[in-house]
C-alpha cells in the first residue's frame, strides 16, 4: 500500500488575484482555477513557521489608523519577537529540510530517473542461430517510506514492535526505515541482427513492491515516532525534554549533518584567474536522477585570454578539451558573423567589444578549413562546402566527445550540443541566447563595464541541508545498486533463463550500508561527486547549549585540493542578520565554520510555476520572440538563473517586481520567494529554490511601522488563546512582517530603530524606509546572544565565550539520563539561571541554554590569583558551590567470530585479579549497583575461548589508572543480528580543587589557584564573604568591561530583588540608570565596598569591587589530565623508555620544544633529569684502552676486555640504554663505534 504523501506534488496553477488586489498591469482572472493553486499550494511547503496561503476566513486587514506611539512601538517589536521564537524550532531548518526530502525529493528523484536499461553483451556468445538477443529495462514507480520498526522473538515468535529514538541508542541500533518502490521489470527481444531497441518486442513483465533499502530517519522529523506527540507523552517514551531532534541515530551514534556552504547553481559566475591571466565564467547545473556519471553534473565555462590577440573558448560537459566559442555558435545555428556579434553584443555601434570577438571568428574559419579538408565523405555523399555550414561545426564537435564509442559523427556533436546548459528547457535558441548572455557578461567584465561577482556574498550562495546532503549520498547508493542490478540480470538475459522474482535482482544491503557507512566513517558525496570529510559530525552532548550550537552550524565545502582565500574567512556584508558575527571558530577552521543568526530562516524548495503563471499573464515575452538587437532595450527576467524572457517596457518591469511583491505579501505567492531587481544589468532575478538565507523585517510604510494599535490589540487578545503560528500568520497576513533574501534586501532600505524611523518623519530630506529592524541583537547566533553587555567587551572574548565556554560549560545536558548510555557526561547539581539576562535569552524560555550558578565575585590581589587564575572559598564548596557528577561509560560485546559470553571468571583463570575484585562483580560478569570500582577491578566479565580450543579464557574489562566511581547503570541488551551487548555506567562526584577551569560568560577564563578557608577571606561589612577572587588585571588585559557591568546589575538585582534583562547596543543612559538605582541603595556608584582582611583583621586601604557574577565550570578538570609517574612504571620492551598514555602510568612528554627552553635557561640538571635519570638510564662497561664495550667472563663477576685480554682499563659509564640500543644496531650493520672515557 503506498504512503500518498509520498507522491509528487500536483502540478500549478495559475495564482488568482483577489478582487480588492490593485494590480498595476490589470492582470486577467481565471477563477476556475483559484482552489487547485490553494490546495497545491498548501500540500506541497510549510513556512516560518507552518502557514496557510489563504487569508483566515473573517479577517480582514485593519486599516493603518492608530499608529503607534513611541512605548507603543517598543512593546510591538517585543511582541514580534516572542512570537518568532515561541513558534519555531531552533533547528527548523533541519527537520523541514528532512521532511521535504522524504515527501518530495525521494519520489521527484525516481520520478526524474525514471527508469534503467540493461543491456547484456551478447558478442561473447556464439549465435545460436535463431539470434535472439534480450534486454530489460527497469521502470521506477511509487514510493512510500514507512516509520523505524524493529523485530524481536517472544517465546519463539517473532514481533514487530515501534523502534524509539531512546531504544536505538541503548541497543546500537540505527534509527531508520525501509524505503519500498514499486519496480517494474520489462524484458524485450530484438531479433536478427538488429542493434535497436524496439518496446513493441515486450516479452515479459513483473511488477512487485520491493524495498531497496533502509534510510536514517532524523529524530522528531514527520517519519519519526515522537513526531506530534506532547512534552509530556515524549517524555514517557524516553525522549529528554531539552531534545529539539534534528539529528540521526546510527548504530546507537547521535550524528549530525553540517550544512555545507554551496554556490548556487544555474547562476553565471565571472572571476579573474591571477596564476593564468585568464577571465573565465562558469555556469553549474542541478543533478537529476541517480546517474552519477561527470557529464550529467558538470559545469559550462567559457575562458577569455589575451595573448596578442583575444581568445574564447567554451567548455562544455563531454568535452575532451574546449572549443572556439564561435563554433559552437555554429554548431547551434548562427552561421552569419553578424548574428553571433548581435547575439552577444546586443549594440551594433559598441566597437570596442566588437573588436574583441572579431579575432574569434577569424580563427574558428581557420580551424574549420583545416578541419574540412582532413574529411572523408562516404561513397554517394556530398562534400560540404562552406566553412560556416552548421553541420561542419557539428562535425568538428562529435571530433572532441570524451569516452566515445563511435567514430566522430553528427550524432556525436549532438550530444554534445545536449550536455549544453542541459537543463535548460527549448530548443538551440535558448541555449544560443543564455551562451550569448554569459559570453557578454564576461567580456562586460574584462573591459570593465561590470564588476566581478563576489562569490562571498550570499546572494551567490547557498546552503544544502540535510535534505540536498542526503540526496547526494542517496544518488551514489542508487548508482551503486543499479549497477548490481545489472549485473544480477546479465546471466538470466545472456543464457535465457526463466526469469526468477524481481525481488531475487534486488539487494536491500547495498542501500542500507551506504548510507551507513558514510554516517559512520564521514566520507559523504557531495554536490560536485567528490567525498568530502567534514559533513558529518557525533553531536556534542556536553550541554543543551553546545547541542543547539552545533545543529545550527555550516561550513564552507571546499575540494580537498583547494584552499580557502583570506576573503572566504573574513566576514561579508551580506552576513548582516542571517550569520553570526562573532560565533565562529578559531584556528584553521576561522571564518569557515559559521553559525546561523536567531532569525535566520533557510528558504526550502517551493514551486516556480505559478511565478511563471504571473510573469505570462503580465505579457512576458518568451526568448523565442525577440531579436538581439533587442535585449539591450530590455529588462531581462531570471527565474532560478534561467532565463525565461523579457520586459521590453521599463514602467512595466517595474510594475511586475512590486505585483509579484505585492502578491506575496497578499500570501497567494509563497512567503519565501525573492524578488529582486538589479538596475545596472536590468535583470529581475526571481528565487524560489532551496538554501537561501532570510530574515523576518518589519514593513514600513510612510516612515511609520505598518503595525497599527489595532493589530497590537489582536495580537495580544490571539496569543492569550491561539498558537504562535496563528500569530505569526495574522502578522503576514495583516502585511506586518514578510522575509527577504539577501539580493532582494540590496534594494531595500531598513532602519535599526524607533530613532531612525523618528529622525526620518522630522526630516523630509531623509531616505525612505522600506523596512524595520525587529531588534538590532538578533544578527548575533544562539551562544553570542545571551552575553549579557556583549557590546562593551573585545570581539574576541565573546567569541572565546560563543564557541567554546558556553559549550565547554557543566549543566543539566539531559532529563532522559536513565534511557542514554553516552560515553561520557557531567552534570551540575545546582544549575542556577543567571541574575543578569538578556531580552533574547528571555523570548527563548530555555533557561537550560546557560549552564553555571551565580557567585559573588571579588577583584582584588591575593597572592594565588595571577593574571587570570582565581581564589575560590572552600566553605562555598562545601555548601555545593560547582559540585558536578562525572559519567563515564563501559561497553562490551560477544564477539561472532569467536566463543565467547559475559560470565564471571574463577580464580584459577583470572588474570591480574585480586579476590576483592572478583567479589565484586555477579555470576553473569557484571558489578552491583552502587560499588565503588577502582584500577585493577573487573567492570564488565567475560570469557573467551577460540575457535577449535575449548580451554576458556579470561577476558574480562578492567579499569585502568585514574579510572574510578560507583557503579551507575548495567545495561544488558542485543544488537539487530541477535549478539549480546553490555554497557556499565560508572558515576563519581567532583568538587572544585587546584586546577580546574572556570570561566564567566565575558570569556574571562581562569583556573582555580588556591582553595583558602573563609576565615582567611576578605569580608564586606556585611559580613560578605567572595566566593570567587579575580585579579584586578585580567579586565584591562582582556577588555571585559560587559563583566563589570554584569557585576554591578547582578548586585543592584540581588539588594532589590527585582529581576531585569538587558540588551546589547543600548544607550550610556540605561548603564547610568542603574547606577543610581544602586546608589539609592546605599551603594557606591561602582559597585566598590569597604572590606576587611579576614587574615590580619586589618581594613583593606583601597575600595574593592564586588557584585554577583555568573560563572561557569568547564570540563577542563585536573582530575581527568593529571599526569605522574614514580620511580617506576612500565616501560617499552625494546627501547626501555616509558611508555605513552596517561591510563597506563606512562611518561610525561618531553620533547625538542621543552630541551631548547631548559637549554635557553642553562639548566643542565634539570635536563638530565628529565631525559636521562627519570627516562631509561643503564650503566655500561667500556674499556678506557681499546674504547670498545666490555664486559664480565668469570664466575667472579670481574670486569674484563676480550680484545686487551685485562681487566686494568675497565670503567662503568651511564648512558641512555636508546644509545646502547643505536651501538648494537650499528654493529649489526659492521659500523662499530669507539666510546672516549676519562678516568678520575
Amino acid at each position: 500500500m503506498m504512503d500518498s504523501r509520498n507522491c509528487p506534488p500536483p502540478a500549478f496553477a495559475r495564482p488568482i488575484y483577489p478582487e480588492d488586489f490593485n494590480n498595476p498591469l490589470e492582470v486577467v482572472q481565471d477563477s476556475t482555477t483559484t482552489q487547485a493553486y490553494f490546495q497545491a499550494t498548501e500540500s506541497t511547503r510549510h513556512f516560518y513557521p507552518t502557514r496557510s496561503p489563504r487569508r483566515s476566513p473573517g479577517r480582514s486587514p485593519h486599516r493603518s489608523e492608530g499608529r503607534l506611539s513611541r512605548s507603543e512601538e517598543e512593546v510591538a517589536r517585543s511582541a514580534v519577537a516572542k512570537i518568532i521564537f515561541k513558534g519555531r524550532s531552533l533547528v527548523e531548518h533541519h527537520l523541514r529540510s528532512f521532511n521535504e526530502f522524504m515527501e518530495y525529493g525521494l519520489p521527484a528523484m525516481f520520478e526524474e530517473a525514471g527508469s534503467f536499461d540493461c543491456i547484456p553483451d551478447h558478442s561473447v556468445l556464439v549465435d545460436s542461430g535463431i539470434g535472439v538477443r534480450k534486454w530489460a529495462r527497469i521502470v521506477y514507480g511509487e514510493v512510500a517510506v514507512g516509520k523505524p520498526y524493529t523485530t524481536f522473538t517472544r517465546e519463539g515468535v517473532k514481533e514487530v514492535v515501534d523502534l524509539l529514538p531512546h531504544e536505538a541508542r541503548l541497543r546500537n541500533l540505527s534509527y531508520s526505515a525501509h524505503l519500498y518502490v514499486n519496480m517494474t521489470l520489462e524484458v524485450y527481444e530484438n531479433r536478427g541482427n538488429k542493434k535497436t531497441q524496439n518496446p513493441e518486442d515486450m516479452i515479459e513483465t513483473k511488477t512487485d513492491t520491493i524495498c531497496v533499502g533502509k534510510v536514517p530517519v532524523m529524530v522528531n522529523s514527520s517519519f519519526c515516532h515522537l513526531h506530534g506527540l506532547s512534552e509530556k507523552d515524549s517524555v514517557a517514551k524516553g525522549h529528554c525534554s531539552f531534545d529539539d531532534g534534528g539529528f540521526f541515530i546510527i548504530k546507537g551514534s547521535e550524528k549530525v549533518l553540517i550544512a555545507q556552504e554551496e554556490k548556487a547553481h544555474q547562476s553565471i559566475y565571472v572571476s579573474y584567474l591571477k596564476r593564468t591571466d585568464t577571465w573565465i565564467a562558469t555556469y553549474s547545473p542541478t543533478w537529476r536522477g541517480f546517474n552519477s556519471n561527470q557529464m550529467n553534473r558538470g559545469k559550462t565555462f567559457v575562458k577569455l585570454r589575451m595573448r596578442k590577440k583575444a581568445e574564447l573558448l567554451v567548455g562544455v560537459p563531454g568535452l575532451t578539451e574546449p572549443v572556439p566559442l564561435v563554433i559552437l555558435f555554429r554548431a547551434l545555428g548562427t552561421s552569419s558573423d553578424k548574428e553571433f556579434l548581435e547575439s552577444i553584443c546586443y549594440d551594433s555601434t559598441d566597437s570596442r567589444f566588437h573588436d574583441l570577438l572579431l579575432s574569434s571568428i577569424w580563427d574558428a574559419d581557420l580551424i574549420l578549413e583545416e578541419f574540412q579538408s582532413r574529411i572523408s565523405y562516404p561513397a554517394g555523399a556530398s562534400a560540404i562546402k562552406s566553412v560556416r555550414d552548421q553541420i561542419l561545426s557539428v562535425r568538428f564537435l562529435g571530433t572532441k566527445l570524451r569516452n566515445s564509442r563511435h567514430v566522430p559523427s553528427v550524432e556525436a556533436g549532438k550530444t554534445i550540443i545536449g550536455q549544453l546548459f542541459v537543463h535548460t528547457e527549448g530548443g538551440y535558441t535558448r541555449k544560443a541566447m543564455l551562451l550569448g548572455y554569459m559570453v557578454n557578461q564576461l567580456c562586460s567584465t574584462f573591459l570593465g563595464r561590470r564588476l566581478e561577482d563576489d562569490k562571498d556574498h550570499f546572494k551567490n550562495k547557498r546552503l544544502d541541508l540535510t535534505g540536498q546532503l542526503l540526496s547526494h549520498q542517496f544518488r551514489k547508493a542508487m548508482a551503486h545498486l543499479e549497477r548490481d542490478v545489472k549485473r544480477r540480470l546479465h546471466p538470466y538475459l545472456v543464457k535465457g533463463r526463466d526469469l526468477a522474482p524481481l525481488k531475487t535482482y534486488v539487494t536491500e544491503a547495498i542501500v542500507t550500508k551506504q548510507m551507513q557507512s558514510a554516517f559512520t566513517l564521514g566520507n559523504w558525496n557531495t554536490n560536485e561527486g567528490l567525498k568530502s570529510s567534514g559533513v558529518v559530525a557525533v553531536l556534542k552532548r556536553m550541554n543543551p547549549m553546545a547541542t543547539l550550537s552545533h545543529l545550527r552550524q555550516f561550513r564552507l565545502n571546499l575540494p580537498p585540493p583547494m584552499k580557502p582565500t583570506d576573503p572566504a574567512r573574513h566576514p561579508n556584508y551580506s552576513y548582516w542578520g542571517r550569520i553570526c558575527p562573532t560565533q565562529t571558530s578559531d584556528g584553521a577552521e576561522c571564518g569557515l565554520i559559521k553559525s546561523l543568526a536567531l532569525t535566520c530562516v533557510v528558504s526550502s524548495d517551493t514551486p516556480e510555476e505559478p511565478v511563471l503563471h504571473v510573469l505570462s499573464d503580465c505579457g512576458m515575452h518568451s526568448l523565442e520572440e525577440i531579436t538581439p538587437l533587442t535585449i539591450s532595450m530590455a529588462e531581462k527576467i531570471f527565474v532560478n538563473g534561467r532565463w525565461v524572457g523579457i520586459f521590453y517596457d521599463y514602467n512595466a518591469t517595474l510594475a511586475i517586481v512590486a505585483t509579484l511583491r505585492q502578491l506575496r505579501r497578499e500570501q497567494l505567492l509563497h512567503g519565501e520567494i525573492e524578488v529582486a531587481r538589479d538596475p545596472k544589468t536590468k535583470a529581475v532575478h526571481i528565487h524560489t529554490d532551496a538554501g537561501r538565507l532570510l530574515r523576518p523585517l518589519l514593513i514600513v510604510k510612510e516612515q511609520k511601522l505598518a503595525m497599527s494599535k489595532q493589530h497590537l490589540k489582536t495580537l495580544r487578545a490571539m496569543s492569550k488563546q491561539e498558537s504562535a503560528e496563528a500569530c505569526w500568520n495574522f502578522l503576514l497576513e495583516q502585511q506586518v512582517v514578510e522575509l527577504l533574501g539577501t539580493e532582494e534586501e540590496e534594494g531595500a532600505l531598513i532602519a535599526l530603530n524607533r530613532d531612525d524611523l523618528e529622525r526620518a518623519r522630522k526630516d523630509p530630506d531623509a531616505p525612505l524606509y522600506t523596512h524595520s529592524e525587529i531588534d538590532v541583537s538578533y544578527i548575533f547566533g544562539l551562544g553570542a546572544s545571551v552575553i549579557p553587555f556583549l557590546d562593551h567587551n573585545q570581539a574576541s572574548r565573546n567569541l572565546y565565550q560563543a564557541e567554546k565556554h558556553c559549550k565547554q560549560a557543566m549543566g543539566f545536558y539531559t532529563s532522559n539520563l536513565s534511557g542514554r548510555s553516552d560515553c561520557s557526561g557531567h552534570q551540575l547539581f545546582y544549575p542556577q539561571k543567571p541574575l543578569v539576562t538578556t531580552r533574547t535569552w528571555d523570548y527563548l524560555k530555555k533557561p537550560e541554554i546557560t549552564n553555571g550558578q551565580v557567585a559573588i565575585v571579588s577583584i582584588q590581589c591575593c597572592g594565588y590569583n595571577q593574571e587570570d587564575s582565581i581564589i575560590m572559598n572552600r566553605a562555598s564548596i562545601d555548601r555545593g558551590l560547582f559540585r558536578s557528577m562525572h559519567f563515564k561509560t563501559y561497553r562490551g560485546e560477544e564477539r561472532h567470530n569467536v566463543i565467547e559470553h559475559f560470565a564471571k571468571p574463577s580464580i584459577s583463570i583470572a588474570k591480574r585479579s585480586r579476590n576483592a575484585s572478583l567479589n565484586k562483580i555477579d555470576e553473569d560478569g557484571f558489578p552491583h549497583l552502587g560499588d565503588y570500582l577502582e584500577k585493577g577491578d573487573i567492570i564488565i566479565g567475560k570469557l573467551t575461548a577460540e575457535m577449535g580450543n575449548p580451554k576458556l579464557a579470561d577476558s574480562s574489562q578492567r579499569l585502568r589508572a585514574h579510572e574510578n566511581g560507583r557503579v551507575d547503570q548495567v545495561l544488558l541488551s542485543s544488537e539487530e543480528d541477535g549478539h549480546r551487548i553490555a554497557k556499565v555506567r560508572l558515576r563519581c562526584s567532583r568538587r572544585p580543587q587546584a586546577g580546574d577551569k572556570f570561566s564567566s560568560m565575558h570569556g574571562q577564563k581562569g583556573v582555580i589557584g588556591a582553595v583558602l578557608n573563609q576565615e582567611d577571606l576578605p569580608f564586606t561589612r556585611q559580613g560578605v564573604v567572595p566566593d570567587i577572587i579575580i585579579n584586578p588585571h585580567a579586565l584591562p588585559n582582556r577588555q571585559t568591561v560587559g563583566q563589570l557591568l554584569e557585576s554591578l546589575l547582578g548586585k543592584l538585582m540581588a539588594v532589590r530583588g527585582t529581576q531585569q534583562s538587558v540588551a546589547p547596543f543600548q544607550k550610556q543612559s540605561a548603564t547610568r540608570k542603574f547606577m543610581d538605582q544602586l546608589h539609592q541603595s546605599e551603594y557606591q556608584r561602582g559597585g566598590s565596598e569597604s572590606m576587611t582582611n579576614g587574615t590580619t583583621g586589618m581594613r583593606l586601604n583601597s575600595l574593592i569591587s564586588i557584585g554577583a557574577t555568573f560563572y561557569q565550570r568547564l570540563d577542563h578538570m585536573v582530575e581527568d589530565k593529571i599526569k605522574y609517574r614514580g620511580s617506576g612504571g612500565p616501560v617499552d620492551a625494546l627501547t626501555r623508555q616509558p611508555v605513552k598514555n596517561r591510563k597506563n602510568m606512562g611518561g610525561v612528554k618531553f620533547g625538542e620544544m621543552e630541551r631548547d627552553c631548559m637549554i635557553g635557561h642553562g639548566a643542565s640538571v634539570t635536563l638530565r633529569e628529565r631525559c636521562f635519570l627519570l627516562s631509561d638510564p643503564y650503566a655500561m662497561l667500556v674499556c678506557s684502552s681499546c674504547r670498545r664495550p666490555s664486559g664480565h667472563t668469570d664466575p667472579s663477576r670481574r670486569r674484563f676486555c676480550k680484545f686487551c685480554c685485562t681487566g686494568k682499563h675497565v670503567v662503568q659509564i651511564q648512558i641512555p640504554y636508546s644509545c646502547k640500543l643505536l651501538w648494537q644496531e650499528l654493529l649489526s650493520m659492521g659500523i662499530t663505534l669507539f666510546l672516549e672515557t676519562k678516568l678520575s
